[in-house]
Formats: structure tokens, sequence, C-alpha cells
């Protein structure tokens, strides 16, 4: 195939294939037959030109890589060809070559992802500068939805702060440093130190030179109730509200209510999202919270 580079045109190619892989856009493209004048208005989404004097009137197929550097869009690496089978296999080779590099890279750590439990509960109205934070899978393309890219260190932004109108966040990856920028609602919330894995925390330290230290394991023992660990419990008179997690249960959060001196607990309202329990666990402390039966105010006051 011959290597071409894209610029100003006047053969357009209409856009047939297009398959994000590793940061790049491999764009297949078909020559429309049309040719237009220099400076020429055109829809970048669906056509790509080039030169005439680039492409010979045979070579019907181009082949091109689409990246954007600061939200332009730049084609670099363009083969253009009369044989369609041709293009087909040199789009082979380069996702054979963005594949290999990119199971290289991952090879030491297996697929794990985070959800919105790997946060400080309410983290999502914090401040984000300075912290690590947790990605949405749904702002990533599939091939980066694990931990890796999810672990982001916040560096400025209007939209780090939740008392802001921007919403743009800068941040940059804890596994690779590439600097990236999303928005605020693409962020679960502030990463809990506590479960983050070792490399991590490594690599926070790599890219601030701060120490961030995890507090000491508790030689408490945890309780466990019916496969739930306890994570939270109040005292509210003589009843005891407590949430629990289990991480293999359908529905992994649980809340119950217990008597004070007396082992075990009833009335269990289980969850599928900590939020919900969360609430629900509030909610049954303020029930069993005694009112007094005086307002409360100035003494003396009617």
């Amino acid at each position: 195939m011959e290597e071409k580079n894209v610029g100003q045109s006047f053969i357009q190619y209409d856009i047939k294939h297009q398959i994000h892989l590793g940061g790049v856009e491999f764009v297949i493209a078909e020559d429309s037959g049309k040719r237009f004048p220099s400076g020429a208005s055109m829809d970048f989404k669906k056509h790509i030109c080039i030169d005439e004097s680039q492409a010979k009137e045979e070579t019907a197929f181009l082949i091109t890589e689409l990246r954007y550097v600061l939200d332009f869009p730049q084609y670099s690496n363009t083969a253009i060809s009369n044989n369609y089978i041709e293009v087909m296999e040199e789009l082979a080779r380069r996702l054979r070559v963005i594949t290999e590099r990119h199971n290289e890279k991952y090879t030491k750590h297996p697929i794990e992802i985070l959800g919105a439990d790997a946060c400080i509960p309410g983290s999502d109205k914090h401040d984000y500068t300075g912290k690590i934070c947790v990605l949405r899978l749904s702002v990533l393309y599939p091939e980066y939805r694990r931990i890796e890219e999810q672990l982001v260190y916040v560096t400025h932004g209007n939209g780090a702060s939740p008392d802001t109108l921007g919403t743009g966040v800068f941040c940059t990856t804890l596994h690779s440093g590439e600097i990236a920028k999303y928005k605020r609602t693409s962020i679960f919330g502030i990463a809990d130190v506590n479960k983050l894995p070792e490399w991590a925390i490594k690599r926070y330290v790599e890219i601030t030179g701060e120490d961030l230290t995890l507090p000491p394991p508790s030689t408490k023992q945890a309780e466990i109730v019916e496969g739930y660990t306890i994570t939270d419990k109040k005292i509210v008179g003589n009843r005891v509200i407590v949430i629990g997690h289990n991480p293999k249960s359908p529905e992994p959060y649980v809340t119950w209510v217990g008597t004070k001196g007396v082992k075990g607990y009833g009335g269990g309202n289980y969850f599928k999202d900590a939020q919900a329990a969360q609430k629900d666990f509030d909610k049954r402390i303020k029930q069993y919270t005694p009112k007094d039966k005086k307002k409360s105010g100035t003494p003396g006051a009617r």
C-alpha cells in the first residue's frame, strides 16, 4: 500500500467503517468520485479529503488513523489502495499491533472494576482537587474499563469544585500518567484510601511527592451476621441500629434493628446500593431517637 499524508483536499472519500481501539480511531473510506475546489465546506464526520495530486484515479480506498489533540481532529498514517482486501489486511495488522501493546501494558493486573462503593460516602459533593477519584465506567472506551484507568488524580479545573459553574476536571491517570479532561458528572467521587490497591498508592506518591499512609489495620474482629459484615452501628436508647455489607449478595446492603444486651438483629431492609442503605440507616436512627415533650428554647420562655 502507498503511504500518504492527509492534507487540504480536492478528492472526497466517504467514511465507511470506524473502529476505536487503544486511543486511536481507525477509519476506512472509499473514493466517492466527487472532486471539490480548495476551501469547499465539508462534513468531516462523514468524509475525508486528500489533495488530488496525492492519489491516483484507481486508488478507491483509504485507511487512516484519527486522534484528537486538544479536541481537534488529526489524521495520520494514511495509506491508499484500489484493493479493498489489502486495505482490510492493513487494518488487521494495525489492530494486532494495538492489541499486543494493550495486553503488554495490563499483563501485571487482572481485570478489576470499581463502583461508587469504592468512594468515601458523600464525597461527590466535595472538592476533588488534589484527590484520587474514581471514574464512571460509562465514560471510558470498552478496552479501558478497568481499575487502572478509573483511578485518577485531580489536578485542577472549574468542575473540580462543586460550587462553580464550570464542569471540566483535569486529571492524571494513576496507572499511565496520561493527562485527561472529564466532566464532573463523569466521576463517582473521592476514592476511599483503605480500598486502594498498593500500586495505586505508590503511583500517588510518585506523582505528588506526598506520603499517602494508610491507617493501621484494626485489631477488633469484624462482626458478621448472615454473611453481612457490620460496617456501622448506632445505639439509640435500648435499640441498636446497624448497617451491613455482603458483596456476594444480590442485595449487598442491609439495615437491621436489635435490642441492647440481646444477641441478634431483626427487621432487615435490603438494598442494592450503598446510598439507599445509608438513607434507611439514618431514617431508623431518627425513628428511635426520643423526642422531647417540650420545645427547646430560651429558659423561661413560654
